[in-house]
């Protein structure tokens, strides 16, 4: 008879499943040394998606500050002198480094992370404005290179644009754009004054180009922040619907100890009482009475005691068809694909209540694993009914460091797996567990359907300290 490891069950061609007792419990997904050749795509595969957005467009935003010296030196390059050049590329260098620490600053207080960053803005505000200055004084007089800006609009534009863009992330991007249109209104009106209109044919379209680039920048570096926001909100959320799970677990476990334990005990108080009334009047048919009661009290007390273990252990109500329900909504609220197959069958919903109650554990563990370690974006759980056995596959396309070949044994140190092979012992199942030649990670239980006719042994080797 094939297990669920094998590759006729699972359907993946040369897959072979290793021992369960062989199964890491975090499956076996971590990451390489950090100094390793692949150490920053394992850092990288590590991170989830909204970790990832994360970073990508901080990174972005970061990366944007460069634009600035590059347009500068570019356009000045061909027509500028060496000391143009250096007091430039000074000026811009240092701008941008001001402005990429105001946007790093600036996303942290719109997250409400941290304070306004009032001393980053001056600096990237100051420098800024020193770098168009520069401009006007320093470059107004180079000529535009073929078919470019001149240098004085490369300076200008790429100060203005890149200081609003880092100062939208900390301040409103409607008063940004009010002070930049007043700066630039001021700028063009004083140089028709003083300038006359020679001056003006110069400065307006200048000015324009400034005001375009401002207004794109605040806008993009301000829904950049957003975005972000809007990320750390689902972050939020995400814990926060953990946490209402676990406390969900919790109610849940003291309404089922209330139940069992708090009944037994209230009967055994009353009992109790009963019988020390009985015992103090003395006479022989109330000692007699008082005996029998203290009988039912011990009767109580050991049925509470099996149904305490029972409960600790987790035996109580699963049902296989409440798990799928369960594992559904819970992947789909953790953003993963969850599509199950097999629970609708006939065959399979004729299989014995402990058969079921089986593979409900299953389930649990299979959906647990992959909310817990696999990174995975989709998963399948699927029940088949092959040759008097009762199969439950559970597949992910979880993501790792590929350290290890597909189908080789995941070594394990916890008990969470182990337990679910314990659990499916006494029934002659095992459980099998192990990695697929794509990607991804497999979790096999097969229970047979008629009761065995002998204790099956686990599969692989016993694990100190396994539950029992």
């Amino acid at each position: 008879m094939a297990t669920a490891g094998t590759a006729g069950t699972a359907g993946v061609p040369g897959w072979q499943a290793p021992p369960v007792a062989a199964v890491r419990e975090d499956g076996g997904r971590r990451l390489g040394p950090v100094l390793a050749p692949s150490a920053w795509r394992a850092r990288w595969t590590a991170l989830d998606d909204v970790d990832r957005f994360d970073v990508s467009t901080r990174a972005s935003l970061y990366l944007l500050g460069l634009l600035g010296p590059f347009l500068v030196l570019v356009t000045l390059a061909p027509v500028g002198s060496t000391t143009q050049l250096v007091v430039a590329g000074v000026l811009s260098l240092a701008h941008a480094a001001a402005c990429t620490a105001l946007v790093h600053a600036g996303v942290e207080h719109y997250l409400a992370r941290r304070a306004r960053p009032r001393r980053h803005l001056a600096v990237a505000v100051a420098l800024g404005g020193a770098l168009a200055a520069y401009g006007v004084v320093g470059l107004g007089g180079l000529e535009a290179p073929a078919e470019g800006w001149t240098p004085l609009s490369a300076a200008v534009v790429a100060a203005a644009a890149l200081t609003a863009g880092a100062a939208a992330t900390a301040v409103r991007a409607g008063v940004v754009l009010l002070v930049a249109a007043a700066v630039a209104g001021a700028w063009v009106v004083g140089s028709l004054v003083l300038g006359g209109p020679a001056t003006g044919r110069t400065v307006v379209p200048t000015a324009v180009s400034a005001l375009c680039g401002v207004v794109a920048a605040a806008l993009s570096f301000r829904f950049s922040a957003w975005y972000l926001g809007v990320m750390a909100q689902l972050r939020d959320a995400q814990a926060a619907r953990a946490a209402l799970a676990v406390a969900e677990e919790r109610l849940r476990f003291s309404r089922d100890l209330h139940d069992v334990v708090g009944r037994a005990l209230s009967a055994v108080a009353v009992k109790s009482e009963l019988a020390a009334e009985l015992a103090r009047r003395g006479d022989e048919p109330s000692v007699r009475r008082a005996a029998e009661q203290s009988v039912e009290v011990r009767a109580l007390a050991q049925e509470a005691l099996r149904e305490s273990r029972a409960l600790a252990r987790g035996y109580r109500d699963v049902d296989l068809a409440a798990e799928l329900d369960g594992a559904r909504s819970l992947l789909r609220s953790a953003g993963i694909t969850c599509t199950t197959a097999g629970d609708e069958l006939p065959g399979t919903r004729g299989w014995p209540v402990p058969v079921r109650t089986a593979l409900g554990w299953g389930v649990r563990e299979g959906v647990t694993n992959v909310l817990r370690h696999s990174r995975s974006r989709t998963c399948s759980v699927r029940l088949l009914d092959e040759e008097g056995d009762a199969v439950l596959v559970v597949d992910d396309d979880g993501r790792d460091d590929g350290a290890r070949p597909p189908g080789t044994p995941v070594p394990t140190g916890g008990a969470g797996l182990v337990g679910l092979a314990e659990r499916v012992r006494p029934l002659g199942g095992r459980v099998d567990a192990g990695r697929l030649p794509g990607g991804g990670f497999r979790l096999a239980v097969r229970v047979p359907t008629a009761p065995p006719a002998h204790d099956t042994p686990l599969v692989g080797a016993p694990v100190a300290g396994a539950p029992s």
